[in-house]
């Protein structure tokens, strides 16, 4: 079963060594009281593009906000285009990630993993625009309602879909009706769409 894992944090120890108020620091890195207070109750998992800004405001280390008990593997967030390459090398070196040190901790060995910050709506019923989706490109043998990343390795796109087996083919999971499935045949010779690997984690962030 998919699900993503809350991770805990010490924003709130680290605010308090800092001596700020949840208003103060919202104001320091231009978001909402309210934002912070999710964050720190630990309902929503920190957004990884914001670690950075939160351990410049609070003069720590970005693992020191994580929590240095939290275990886990870094795992790359790489660009949509970097995801389609796996089909020809299956591993992350050399590979483009969106950011410098642009990472997700995983609670598991890495190695041959990678993730995605989802982008427009066709998948919002699991996963929001804006939130990160962690793929194992060991893991591609199809499942009926299973999510995945495919890719067309002609025109470099990729995309992230359910897999549904009668008829064979790539489904939406979005509340806007104008995403249609996408024609998809695995035991056809030359078929357009191949298997990146499994979409394991969904972590759906603030």
């Amino acid at each position: 079963m998919l699900h993503f894992r809350f991770m805990e944090n010490n924003l709130k120890k680290m605010r308090t060594a800092a001596g700020l108020t949840q208003a103060q620091l919202a104001e320091k890195i231009d978001v909402s009281q309210r934002y912070i207070a999710v964050l720190e109750s630990g309902k929503k998992n920190l957004n990884v593009k914001r670690v950075g800004q939160l351990a410049e405001a609070l003069d720590c280390t970005e693992a020191e906000i994580w929590g240095y008990e939290v275990a886990g593997s870094p795992v790359p967030i790489i660009s949509w285009v970097s995801a389609g390459m796996f089909l020809e090398c299956g591993a992350i070196s050399g590979m483009n990630q969106k950011e410098d040190n642009d990472v997700v901790l995983f609670d598991g060995p890495a190695r041959g993993k990678f993730a995605l910050t989802v982008q427009g709506n066709s998948m919002n019923r699991k996963a929001e625009e804006g939130s990160i989706i962690i793929v194992d490109t060991f893991d591609r043998d199809l499942i009926d309602g299973k999510l995945y990343v495919f890719s067309d390795p002609a025109s470099h796109e990729t995309t992230f879909k359910q897999y549904k087996c009668e008829p064979s083919r790539l489904v939406p999971l979005s509340t806007d009706d104008g995403y249609q499935a996408l024609h998809f045949s695995p035991e056809e010779d030359g078929s357009e769409w191949h298997v990146v690997g499994r979409v394991i984690e969904i972590r759906n962030i603030v």
